[in-house]
């Protein structure tokens, strides 16, 4: 049975992936597929995660690739060709890695998202919030609708 590698720190990783520490945490927002793992050292990513992350920086910093195209890569075949580039860049070997995104998270680690609580299974009055919530949106489309009415209203000539 194969050791897991450790996660690779925030600042490391960034140093390495030749971009500044900021564009990491970018990258978490618009790449649902990045977590960042919390260990007692502080904030790191996983082997595969962090070959992912130096592959897209390749792509659209070296490459001068669009974010659109990247992001499409990302989901599609093509992102294990942007992890092997990744993993070239960092000098990493991910045979013993598992493929899959639900590899076991190490004991100290917690998973979390960025701006966000970690994540539960839904409460059971998940529906009833959901509900309220779309209520709610439809209230702020009508208030925006009114708004608009009002200014153009006010901007007609009299």
């Amino acid at each position: 049975m194969s050791e897991q590698m450790p996660p690779i720190p925030a600042r490391e990783l960034a140093k390495r992936a030749g971009v500044p520490a900021s564009v990491l945490s970018f990258f978490e927002d618009q790449f649902a597929q990045i977590r960042s793992v919390k260990t007692s050292a502080g904030d790191g990513y996983r082997p595969r995660d962090a070959a992912l992350i130096a592959g897209l920086a390749h792509a659209l910093y070296v490459e001068g690739r669009p974010m659109r195209e990247v992001q499409n890569a990302a989901r599609s075949a093509e992102r294990d060709s942007l992890v092997a580039r990744g993993a070239e860049i960092l000098g990493l070997s991910l045979e013993k890695e598992r493929h899959d995104a639900a590899a076991p998270v190490p004991p100290d680690a917690q998973v979390l998202r960025r701006s966000a609580a970690p994540i539960l299974s839904d409460p059971p009055d998940a529906p009833a919030k959901a509900e309220i919530l779309n209520e709610l949106i439809v209230c702020v489309r009508i208030l925006s609708e009114a708004r608009e009415r009002d200014e153009h209203a006010a901007n007609r000539p009299r």
